[in-house]
C-alpha cells in the first residue's frame, strides 16, 4: 500500500480513503489511481491510501470493495477487466457489477496498439501478415494473462488476420512488455498508459492502433482499418466504482471532486500524452458503459471458451 496524505487529513470526517487497484504496481489502472491519489487527498482533506490487490482476475479486489463499509472510504479503481470479462468468465460467482457498486465516473477511455520488438521487420500490420504468410511459424504472443481483454484482442487479431500465434502467459502487464522487448517474444497488445512511453523511447515498435482513429501521441501510426483489417477496435476505459449502497451525497461529492482533478493541467497533458481521452461522466453514463461492455465481451468471453466451471 502506498499513503498519499494531505496535509488537511486530520479534519476530515471520512479519514483514510483507499483506492483499491486489481492489478499489480505498473498497471495501466495503477498508474491511473497514482496520478490521482494527491489531488484527491488535496480536495477531500483526506488520506489517500493506494492498495494493490493483484491476481486471480480481479477477484481480489471485487470482494475488497463489495464487502467494504458503504460509507464511501473504499473505492475499486477499476477497467473492462475487472467489471466485464471477469464475471463472464466466473458465472458461478454470481459477479453484478451494478449491483454491486455504484458508479461513480468514467476517467479515460483510449485504444491500445499492437506491438513487437523494435528489431522486428515488418513496419505494419499487412507487412507482418505477409511476411508470416509463407512459413509455418508461430509467432509468440506475450499475454498479460489468459482471461485479459489483451488476450482476447489477440484472439481477436488471429481471426481477423490468419496469424498464427503461440500465446505466452505473464502474471502481469509489466512481465509481458519486459519480455517483450527482450526479445523473447514477437507480439503484444496494450495500452497506451504503457505502451507509449516505450514506443517513443524506442524500445517497442508499434504496428497499428486497434481502434476507430490515431493516437495524439503516435499521429503517423495507423490504424488497423486503415491498413485493411475491419473489425478489429478494443476499446477500454477507466473508471471509479464504490460499494452499492454509498450515501448519494458521498458519491456526488467524490464525483465532483474527481473531475477537479482531471481536469488539472499536469493530468490531463499525462492522459493526452499517451493517446487516450479524459472522459469525467455522470454515474448512469458510466452504468451504461459497464452494461453495454459487458454483453460484448461476454460474447467474446464464451466463444474463446473461457468460462471457468
Amino acid at each position: 500500500m502506498t499513503p498519499c496524505t494531505s496535509a488537511l487529513a486530520q479534519t476530515s470526517a471520512h479519514g483514510v480513503l483507499r483506492l483499491v487497484v486489481p492489478s499489480a504496481p505498473g498497471s495501466v489502472l495503477d498508474q491511473y489511481a497514482r496520478r490521482l491519489a494527491p489531488g484527491l487527498g488535496r480536495e477531500l482533506g483526506e488520506s489517500v491510501v493506494v492498495e494493490n490487490r493483484a491476481g486471480a482476475d480481479g477477484l481480489p479486489a471485487i470482494d475488497a470493495v463489495a464487502r467494504a463499509p458503504a460509507d464511501g472510504n473504499s473505492l475499486l479503481m477499476t477497467g473492462i477487466n475487472t467489471l466485464c470479462i471477469t464475471p463472464a468468465m466466473y458465472p458461478k460467482q454470481r459477479i453484478e457489477p451494478l449491483r454491486l457498486f455504484t458508479p461513480i465516473s468514467l476517467i479515460a477511455r483510449g485504444y491500445p496498439l499492437l506491438l513487437a520488438h523494435p528489431h522486428t521487420a515488418p513496419n505494419s500490420l499487412p507487412t507482418l501478415m505477409t511476411s508470416t504468410a509463407s512459413t509455418a511459424a508461430e509467432l509468440r504472443f506475450a499475454s498479460p494473462g489468459v482471461r485479459s481483454v489483451q488476450h482476447l484482442a489477440g484472439r481477436m487479431m488471429q481471426e481477423r488476420t490468419g496469424l498464427r500465434l503461440l500465446y505466452v502467459q505473464y502474471a502481469n502487464q509489466a512481465q509481458a512488455m519486459q519480455d517483450l522487448m527482450a526479445g523473447h517474444t514477437d507480439l503484444s497488445i496494450e495500452y497506451g498508459s504503457v505502451s507509449v512511453p516505450l514506443v517513443k523511447a524506442g524500445k517497442l515498435k508499434a504496428l497499428a492502433v486497434l481502434g476507430p482513429q490515431r493516437n495524439p501521441a503516435l499521429p503517423d501510426l495507423m490504424t488497423a482499418r486503415e491498413q485493411g483489417i475491419a473489425d478489429m477496435e478494443v476499446g477500454a476505459w477507466a473508471g471509479m466504482v464504490a460499494p452499492d449502497g454509498t450515501a448519494p451525497a458521498r458519491i456526488q461529492r467524490l464525483r465532483e471532486t474527481l473531475h477537479r482533478v482531471m481536469q488539472e493541467r499536469e493530468f490531463v497533458a499525462w492522459v493526452t500524452g499517451l493517446g487516450s481521452t479524459p472522459a469525467p461522466s455522470s454515474s448512469q453514463t458510466f452504468a451504461d458503459v459497464i452494461q453495454h461492455d459487458s454483453a460484448r465481451w461476454a460474447r467474446q468471453v464464451v466463444a474463446a471458451g473461457m468460462v471457468v466451471p
